[in-house]
């Protein structure tokens, strides 16, 4: 143990008391154990200087002396002027504005009225705005800080002034007051600025007060890096000693270098010969001074004297290794102190894999800053009066008053490495609604809107030169390859003929209505003649789950006729001979008298060339058959009128009836794929349905927040009150652990089937599941309302937990039967008189039966005795096991259970897609 020692003190107390000497020494002891490592100071370690504020009475004098520094550094070192260009480009070189008014056209007119004024906004006329944002950048990394001032020219126009640090306060001055600091005028009860003193320079860099400006006109962009601080100094800060050692060194080492390469050989003397120097040829160094060299001859053969000896120096072995890594040491140094990776600003070839995506992360977030710091001190300030003195000036006429000013910057495309995979991630993203499109054409620097109508600009004229040149558009770019508007899927029954004040169908305008049909060719391939944008939309809406799902299929793989395998939908010989007879027909009538839209001449051609159909190409030709054999009748039909052509044009009596065979060939199969739907719940495969469904949940559950990672505090605070909580327990309440998120393997695969490429990222990235209560994929950062403890519904817990469907009921509801209705009324053979409901559910499941048959005109409705016996049902299932809450997130009952089995079984009836479960327990009422 080391001993004690004792100073003169110690000493003088022992002697006089030596117990309290003894005291001391323990207490000193003590203190010392206790103390931090980092407080003990000694000569090679020395202690800082004095606690200060940010401002002192040196702040302007060291702020001046690391300006003169970081500008020779920027003016002679290759590396520091490097990361200078790097920060102006890759946060001030691409911005542009986007106006977010909700008015388009408001839209544009202020985004054209800001770009005319960035591009003149330089008050010396010399810069653009980009220009003049990318040079104050720079300043203000290396000056520390850069000073707009907004100005109004001759004319009155608004213009922007930009002052250098050096010019903001008498660069030479102490300042000692706070009322004034480095030039900035103070408001000592606020502690806000008021006025900037600016100081002109002169040629010779004489400085003299030259005028004070507003703090309303003045727009001050630096980097703080306390609260109290008010001036900026250079980012260079902590780098100026490393950067100037290198450049010292550097040039040491080269001179080094110069000087080995240039030895080619030395003679020693050991003989103390040193007479017979006048041979040797006499030559000047840099400095002037005379000296000795001998002069080398090719083939020159030498008779050395006694006791010399040519020595040759080994090859040039500067700069050695250990410099090299201690060199990258220092580069290193500087590029964290400016807060970017050492790969990112001086050796790219570094990076690989997944550390250079990091790294290059890095790097943008850094640049994000800087522009976070543009935006908030300089660009979004400016805007504002811009954008309101051209509204008061009458400059801008098409305004929306003091919400004209709304909008946003963007600043180019972030940093990347990797740009397909980003861009694959996003498109990934899009799909599953967690980004909007705006979000992706902002982040790469780009205006949604400019860019939709610049897309529409080029497909427009890639069509014309088409059409111009006769040949197909997609020949020329990809950007209008045909997409099929008609999709293939089977569609619901067919529907009554439309009232004549909607668009006609073949055959309907025999009372000679119809415009003459243009002589201009049609493509028959052309399938998205066949099918209006609207009446697609139209159809979409009108279908139920398992056509939708069909549909989605068909369009990833296009499945479907592989599903039909072994039905012929070639068409036969007479609807051949039919569809050519009527394009012979129609081709020898006056246009008054020619029948046949775009579509049924396409179809004509398709037929008559034994073109192979498509499934729904069949069923449409049985639909148009089905409503317009009525046309026989008409009084042009023996004159092979436009009702004849029509109806030969598709194929005439044999196509109907070959349009019949195959269709009744594919319900059959269609019967026997629905005996056993699919088991991926739509929402994971439709992201219309998806978008939908979480929509509901969040404008009745309060589905949120939007951004998890953010802090959210009034959102959660909103949640702690639902939950009757505190706030830090509201968030432990999350969908990831709640009993309606599965996250079981075969549904995480279907999410990421209907995901698509990078499937795999996003599902994890996102930690996506599916929500059972409302029926959409969520992610488990978030909650809602309706939040059930005991989740989430993994593989390891299938077996364990119930899904949220079958929550037990509590014993106050589990009953079995009634006076009323007791037990067996509810059965197959049971007689539906024998159910007693109340008249508002007697009367509600009559509404349904309405709907049904109004829905679904082909089918057979369900009937009320049918209903009534689900719905006892349910409310008898109510007894065992069901689900807490409802649509939107509201406390389930016993009627709620009961009527969602009744919607549930009218759904199997009208052909849609249910669980096995349900056609099971109620399939034996159909």
């Amino acid at each position: 143990m080391k001993k004690a020692s004792l100073n003169l003190i110690d000493k003088a107390i022992a002697f006089v008391n030596p117990k309290g000497a003894v005291d001391r020494l323990v207490a000193r002891q003590k203190i010392k154990n206790f103390e931090y490592d980092a407080v003990k100071y000694s000569r090679q370690r020395k202690g800082p200087s004095s606690l200060s504020g940010a401002e002192d009475y040196r702040s302007n004098y060291d702020r001046v002396e690391l300006m003169k520094r970081a500008r020779d550094l920027a003016e002679n070192v290759g590396l520091v002027r490097s990361i200078l260009m790097k920060f102006a480009s890759h946060t001030a070189a691409n911005i542009s504005y986007q106006a977010r008014t909700e008015n388009p056209e408001v839209n544009t007119d202020v985004e054209m009225y800001w770009a005319e004024w960035w591009d003149k906004c330089d008050i010396t006329t010399r810069h653009t705005g980009s220009t003049m944002m990318q040079v104050a950048m720079m300043s203000m990394l290396r000056d520390g800080d850069f000073l707009f001032v907004l100005v109004r020219d001759s004319d009155g126009n608004l213009k922007i002034q930009g002052i250098e640090g050096d010019r903001l306060g008498d660069p030479y001055k102490v300042y000692t007051s706070s009322e004034l600091i480095g030039g900035i005028h103070i408001d000592q009860r606020t502690g806000t600025p008021t006025a900037y003193d600016i100081y002109s320079r002169s040629i010779g860099d004489m400085y003299s007060f030259q005028t004070t400006i507003p703090s309303s006109q003045a727009f001050h962009l630096f980097d703080p890096l306390r609260i109290d601080q008010y001036r900026g100094i250079s980012a260079f800060h902590t780098a100026i000693n490393d950067a100037t050692d290198i450049y010292d060194i550097v040039n040491f080492e080269k001179m080094a270098a110069k000087y080995a390469s240039s030895q080619a050989g030395i003679i020693k003397r050991n003989n103390n010969n040193a007479s017979d120097l006048s041979s040797l040829t006499n030559d000047q160094d840099i400095n002037g001074s005379i000296i000795k060299l001998e002069a080398i001859e090719s083939g020159k053969i030498s008779y050395l004297e006694p006791g010399e000896d040519i020595v040759f120096p080994d090859g040039p072995s500067r700069p050695s290794g250990a410099f090299a890594e201690f060199h990258k040491i220092l580069l290193r140094n500087i590029c964290l102190g400016l807060g970017i990776p050492y790969s990112f600003a001086v050796d790219p070839s570094s990076m690989s894999g997944p550390t250079a995506r990091l790294e290059m992360q890095q790097a943008g977030r850094t640049f994000r800053r800087y522009q976070k710091l543009l935006d908030d001190k300089v660009l979004r300030p400016i805007k504002n009066i811009v954008i309101a003195d051209g509204v008061a000036r009458g400059l801008i006429e098409n305004n929306v008053g003091t919400r004209t000013t709304r909008g946003i910057f963007n600043f180019g495309a972030n940093v990347s490495i990797d740009l397909g995979r980003e861009s694959a991630s996003a498109i990934s993203e899009f799909k599953t609604g967690l980004r909007t499109a705006s979000d992706i054409y902002a982040e790469r620097g780009q205006d949604f809107e400019s860019a939709m109508r610049q897309r529409a600009i080029e497909a427009k004229l890639i069509k014309d030169l088409a059409e111009k040149y006769g040949v197909a558009p997609e020949t020329i770019s990809d950007i209008v390859t045909p997409i099929p508007l008609q999709p293939s899927f089977p569609v619901p029954a067919p529907q009554p003929v439309a009232p004549k004040s909607e668009e006609p169908e073949e055959g309907e305008d025999e009372g000679g209505d119809q415009k003459p049909i243009p002589e201009d060719p049609i493509d028959p391939s052309s399938e998205e003649l066949e099918v209006k944008k609207k009446d697609i939309e139209e159809a979409l809406a009108k279908l139920d789950p398992a056509s939708i799902k069909m549909l989605i299929e068909g369009m990833m793989g296009g499945i479907e006729l592989a599903k039909y395998d072994g039905i012929d939908f070639t068409p036969p010989e007479g609807a051949r001979e039919a569809a050519k007879r009527a394009l012979d027909v129609r081709e020898g009538k006056p246009s008054s008298q020619r029948g046949m839209t775009p579509v049924g001449i396409a179809r004509a051609r398709d037929l008559m060339n034994g073109i192979k159909l498509s499934p729904d190409t069949a069923r449409r030709m049985k639909a148009f058959f089905d409503r317009h054999e009525v046309d026989k009748k008409g009084s042009t039909w023996d004159e092979q009128g436009k009702g004849w052509q029509a109806w030969n044009g598709w194929g005439g009596d044999a196509g109907y009836a070959w349009a019949r065979k195959v269709v009744g060939q594919m319900e059959a199969r269609d019967k026997k794929e629905l005996a056993e739907p699919a088991s991926c719940p739509i929402a994971t495969q439709d992201i219309k349905t998806n978008l939908a469904n979480r929509q509901t949940a969040v404008d009745d559950a309060n589905y949120g927040p939007a951004n998890p990672n953010e802090p959210n505090e009034d959102y959660w605070k909103d949640k702690a009150d639902e939950f009757q909580g505190d706030v830090a327990t509201a968030k432990k309440m999350l969908c990831g652990n709640c009993a309606a998120f599965d996250q079981r393997s075969k549904v995480l695969g279907c999410i990421k089937k209907g995901i698509g490429e990078d499937a795999n990222e996003v599902a994890i990235g996102g930690d996506l599941g599916y929500c059972e209560i409302f029926d959409f994929k969520c992610a488990a950062k978030r909650t809602c309302d309706a939040w059930i403890v005991g989740g989430p519904i993994t593989d390891k817990k299938e077996e364990l937990a119930r899904p949220v469907s079958q929550t037990p009921a509590p014993p106050k509801e589990r009953i079995k039967g009634s006076k009323e209705n007791p037990k067996g009324t509810a059965s197959t053979r049971s007689k539906a008189g024998d159910i007693e409901i109340s008249e508002q559910n007697e009367e509600a499941l009559k509404n349904k039966i309405a709907e049904f048959k109004d829905k679904h005109p082909s089918r057979k409705a369900p009937t009320l005795g049918a209903l009534k016996k689900v719905f006892r049902r349910g409310a008898g299932a109510f007894s065992t096991s069901f689900r807490p809450t409802i649509t939107g997130g509201k406390p389930n009952s016993r009627n709620a259970w009961a009527m969602a089995r009744v919607n549930k079984f009218l759904k199997m009836a009208g052909g849609g897609e249910v669980k096995k479960s349900y056609r099971a327990a109620d399939g034996d009422l159909l």
